[in-house]
């Protein structure tokens, strides 16, 4: 890989002194990770570059420790919702601008020391995210058949990492903790019909793990929330979308709803539009409760 590293020609001392009195000489930029910030950086590195006829020489090196670039938009984006990964074709003008270059499977730190990067570029940007998952801190949750949200997440968007994952079915109900959109990514995967989900780029060895479970007595995904729906992280469109399958009944317990109305979660209220419009959505799944022991569709279950 070394001999592809353009040498920068300054020393680190000289380098700020330079890039405010040369336009003459190229820049170069290394980038760590090829997620979104990486790409938006790289794109407005170029666009800045060329703006006000100043057209600055400008070389972009992206690095990833995976073998193929886009990182959470990859592995984090619901495989039902390819209209969220349309920005890959963004990313994609990116890749193809003069002047930039893609090298996969390089682990900066391992195969690659930073400071080498840092000896060889202008600019060195890190833009990896966060990488580990964020324990709840509750007794049992280390214990066999319960993983984090990242981690599922990333088995059935077929990320390498965990290709090798063999979840334990999940018996007749399956929980999921947080009531974020990523949390209802997760329960609307695990209540949807299998063949709804087989034109997507789910990876098709969980998507048949998933079908499994539901053939054999997957019937309830319970999604819990540690407060009311006035402070629940998801979005109406997220949540309004569960509520639109054939074989799946989202419901809410009535009492649990009425719960959430106490003073200080109506103050809340009062000052969110866009909760407001969820209580409409959230009654309608109040007035399907009573169906839930007589339904023959896949319950996804809000519990407040």
């Amino acid at each position: 890989l070394a001999p592809q590293l353009r040498p920068c020609l300054l020393s680190s001392g000289r380098r700020l002194a330079s890039l405010r009195c040369s336009q003459h000489r190229d820049y170069h930029v290394a980038i760590v990770g090829s997620g979104p910030a990486a790409f938006y950086t790289a794109k407005y590195l170029f666009k800045n570059a060329g703006a006000e006829a100043k057209q600055v020489p400008m070389h972009v090196d992206m690095f990833e420790r995976l073998p193929v670039p886009f990182g959470l938009v990859r592995f984090g984006v619901a495989p039902d919702h390819p209209e969220v990964k349309n920005v890959i074709n963004d990313f994609g003008d990116v890749a193809r601008t003069p002047g930039f270059r893609f090298f996969g499977n390089v682990e900066i730190g391992a195969s690659v020391p930073l400071s080498l990067l840092r000896k060889q570029y202008d600019a060195v940007v890190v833009a990896i995210g966060a990488q580990g998952e964020r324990t709840l801190g509750v007794p049992g949750e280390e214990l066999a058949g319960v993983y984090g949200a990242p981690e599922f997440v990333k088995w059935y968007n077929s990320h390498p990492d965990h290709a090798a994952l063999e979840p334990r079915g999940p018996g007749e109900a399956a929980a999921v903790i947080g009531q974020g959109n990523v949390a209802l990514d997760i329960a609307r995967i695990l209540a949807r019909s299998p063949k709804e989900l087989h034109g997507t780029d789910i990876c098709p060895r969980a998507l048949a793990r998933i079908g499994e479970w539901q053939q054999q007595c997957l019937r309830t995904i319970h999604v819990v929330g540690r407060r009311g729906f006035v402070q629940a992280a998801f979005t109406n469109k997220e949540l309004r979308e569960l509520d639109t399958y054939d074989d799946v009944l989202t419901i809410v317990d009535p009492k649990e709803l009425a719960l959430c109305r106490n003073p200080a979660s109506e103050a809340e209220l009062e000052k969110s539009r866009m909760k407001k419009r969820s209580v409409d959505i959230l009654e309608r799944m109040a007035a399907n409760f009573a169906q839930r022991e007589t339904t023959s569709k896949r319950i996804v279950w809000l519990r407040f």
